[in-house]
């Protein structure tokens, strides 16, 4: 599953580079005749599409404790070592993408002067707490960008979207221990 979990961190990603340059595209789309890539509808279909990777993200959560038990059924012991180094650089990527995550919100809400002091230190220590959990729960970590984006855009849907999805990460986990 590290393959499809690498595929979703980029869509993740894309996204969040989309809603960067949103409100350009927004501006450009008073102009007689509007580019294609600047009418709202694309806007929709982006945002449709993130929803769907979240909701696809949650039933593969629950779908990879049944595909590790089945890889190990059906694969041999030499195959499964040879590719250990793809699910640690999930792992890692995951990491990686929540620390980003972070990174990103905290700066913009700096730029913006959302946060004080002390709910900085808090979100630093939220962020680095996910990123921990993230090693041992793949698939926070584009949760977390998707959650970083749709805060910074104002999609307080999808923001909540993505906190129950990583409680149902986090709670996955818990119910595998």
């Amino acid at each position: 599953m590290a393959p499809v979990l690498l595929g979703c961190q980029l869509l993740a990603l894309l996204w969040c580079l989309w809603l960067r340059g949103e409100v350009q595209r927004l501006e450009k789309s008073g102009m007689t005749p509007p580019p294609w890539w600047t009418q709202l509808r694309w806007a929709v279909f982006a945002d449709a599409a993130i929803v769907g990777l979240l909701f696809i993200m949650v039933l593969m959560d629950y779908g990879m404790s049944a595909s590790s038990l089945l890889g190990s059924i059906w694969w041999s012991h030499e195959v499964l070592q040879s590719w250990r180094w793809l699910l640690w650089l999930a792992r890692g990527l995951d990491v990686l993408a929540v620390l980003l995550a972070t990174a990103w919100l905290l700066r913009v809400c700096r730029q913006r002067q959302l946060l004080d002091a002390e709910l900085q230190y808090v979100l630093v220590l939220v962020g680095a707490l996910l990123a921990v959990c993230a090693w041992f729960s793949p698939g926070l970590g584009t949760v977390s960008l998707i959650a970083a984006g749709a805060l910074m855009a104002g999609r307080w849907r999808i923001a909540l979207l993505c906190a129950l999805a990583a409680l149902s990460f986090l709670g996955h986990f818990y119910y595998v221990l």
